[in-house]
């Protein structure tokens, strides 16, 4: 069996219910404590044993591809100034997974975005599709949550966790049935045409044969293709299981889940350090 080495991240949104921020910073570079989102999301991936990570970006992320780069002048620096913790911090951000930037010139949706990266991905047996607006704090890192179900069953996963029924107009909502398999799935449905409470999260694993499927694709929600009805059209051949993704999920695009974040994280944090100082002591 083939394992799930590979991962894609479509991150070239204009971020918009987070402006005026994001309007010059990129809402998967704003920090969470001392680290920006997508340097969390990328620490999952490498925690769930994936090797390779294709960002699809945009003209403006040039933060994004300068943070996952070598800054040879600034290492210099902090090994002058026998700076060596701070030293070692930097250097593992650019190592600790191999990361690739693929343009994406036209901006049409998260599905188009995708199959921007299917000549890295075509030979894959399955490989990982996350959305960094959606960070989750676990103690099973949640892409190898899904990683070991794919392994189990050999089929497409959607990562999935409930939300209150006013909420559903939010998300793409999955219509499950009883062994836990996706019937369907509609994005941001209205409160009556929602089929539960189960909504996407973020983390999916889906066949090479997504690929074939994008010049069946019509313009969905936004005017945009959107992954969503990706999925819808994999439905029809192909079976689909859903699992509930075991921690805390904060949808960072909303300035209420980025709050959320930054306060949950920051009293780990502070935890970790009194700790250190307990065990010092």
């Amino acid at each position: 069996m083939k394992k799930i080495t590979k991962a894609v991240i479509p991150i070239g949104g204009f971020g918009t219910r987070l402006l005026p921020i994001t309007k010059a910073i990129p809402k998967e570079m704003l920090p969470i404590v001392d680290k920006p989102v997508i340097q969390y999301i990328v620490e999952e991936l490498s925690l769930s044993g994936i090797e390779e990570v294709y960002f699809i970006i945009s003209e403006d992320r040039d933060p994004l591809i300068n943070y996952f780069s070598r800054n040879k002048r600034l290492e210099e620096k902090l090994i002058l100034n026998n700076k060596n913790k701070s030293y070692q911090e930097i250097v593992n951000i650019s190592s600790i997974i191999n990361i690739h930037f693929i343009l994406d010139k036209e901006q049409n949706g998260s599905a188009t975005a995708i199959n921007l990266a299917k000549e890295y991905l075509l030979n894959e047996e399955a490989f990982l599709i996350v959305l960094a607006d959606d960070l989750i704090r676990s103690e099973v890192p949640a892409s190898l949550q899904l990683i070991k179900l794919y392994e189990q069953y050999k089929t497409p996963i959607i990562g999935v966790h409930k939300v209150p029924i006013t909420d559903v107009n939010k998300y793409g909502i999955i219509k499950p049935t009883s062994n836990d398999k996706v019937e369907d799935i509609i994005e941001k449905p209205s409160l009556d045409e929602a089929p539960s409470r189960l909504a996407s999260l973020g983390r999916y694993i889906v066949t090479n044969d997504y690929f074939k499927y994008i010049k069946d694709l019509k313009r969905g929600v936004n005017n945009e293709y959107q992954l969503t009805d990706v999925l819808k059209l994999m439905l029809r051949d192909t079976t689909f299981k859903y699992y509930e993704i075991k921690g805390q999920y904060y949808d960072i695009g909303t300035r209420e889940g980025h709050i959320n974040a930054i306060v949950d994280y920051a009293i780990e944090s502070d935890k970790v350090d009194n700790d250190k100082l307990n065990i010092n002591t």
